[in-house]
């Protein structure tokens, strides 16, 4: 990781007046009713915990210890609209709209993008405040100065952090993913299938023997990407030369995907809730209901 991105975005949130870096207080235990509307998952390195970005905030799971799956949030007591959601690395990045307890620094009605350096506990607003909505970001872990942002179908790139823009194409997509080995290749999940761009957004070309999958992430460790398609069925690819191998199913529409770093565990928001799979979605832990599921 490029150390002065690092350093900025922790010296900045550590000197809130100076940056404008908001902070709350504490979390409570999470209501989950919040499930009905998940936008992105992301982890928590330090904490061993995953992330849920919501349509009043973000949460958090354990997946550790004695508290293992408990869930308490919103993170940092802020309660806006996680539209696009990202983390890489100790980064996690955000965009939406502003919430009933928001920050001033956060600007209505588009939040641009918002950075923390401490898992969502307190944000920088980088850029494009009041003006952008991202519903969906992708940075790689081998350069985290480059993001990818889409808006509508105007897929937009930064190449310092989110400082500022370049509007590099059209995209008609429901998720973008960047290799965590190489910022410049983007896949993206489109009406007409898997498409990949190897020149960092410029163009995009499909790729014809995968699956239609609805969300694809990139499995970093076990799996080298895992996607979930149409019809909610879990799909893997631990070598781009062997293609697809399908799993188990999903229960209803999923609305975000991650796989955790270390042991490959699939985790997946859909009508259940929050819910892990070992075995490449043959089998499913709940590990937080939904409010209909918990009755």
């Amino acid at each position: 990781m490029k150390r002065p991105l690092v350093t900025a975005i922790t010296a900045t949130c550590a000197a809130l007046l100076l940056a404008g870096c908001a902070a709350s207080p504490s979390p409570t235990s999470a209501d989950a009713s919040v499930l009905s509307h998940v936008h992105g998952l992301g982890f928590d390195q330090g904490d061993d915990a995953i992330l849920v970005a919501t349509h009043t905030g973000i949460y958090r799971i354990n997946m550790a210890g004695s508290t293992f799956g408990e869930p308490s949030g919103p993170v940092g007591g802020f309660t806006f609209d996680a539209m696009g959601f990202t983390t890489t690395g100790a980064l996690t990045f955000a965009s939406g709209h502003p919430g009933p307890i928001t920050s001033d620094t956060f600007q209505a009605p588009n939040l641009g993008l918002l950075a923390s350096s401490d898992y969502a506990n307190s944000w920088d607003a980088v850029s494009l405040s009041g003006e952008t909505d991202f519903h969906d970001l992708t940075a790689s872990p081998s350069d985290p100065y480059r993001i990818f942002g889409l808006e509508g179908t105007s897929l937009q790139r930064s190449d310092n952090a989110g400082s500022s823009w370049e509007t590099v194409g059209t995209l008609e997509a429901r998720d973008i993913q960047t290799l965590a080995d190489n910022a410049d290749v983007v896949f993206a999940t489109t009406p007409d299938g898997l498409k990949v761009s190897t020149n960092s957004g410029a163009s995009f070309a499909l790729i014809p023997d995968a699956p239609r999958l609805l969300l694809i992430t990139d499995g970093v460790s076990s799996d080298r990407f895992v996607g979930i398609d149409v019809d909610g069925v879990v799909w893997s690819q631990d070598d781009p030369a062997e293609g697809w191998t399908s799993g188990g199913t999903v229960v209803g529409v999923p609305q975000a995907l991650m796989v955790m770093p270390a042991s490959g565990r699939i985790i997946v928001a859909d009508d259940r809730g929050i819910s892990m799979s070992d075995d490449r979605g043959e089998s499913w832990t709940t590990v937080w209901a939904t409010a209909d599921q918990a009755n």
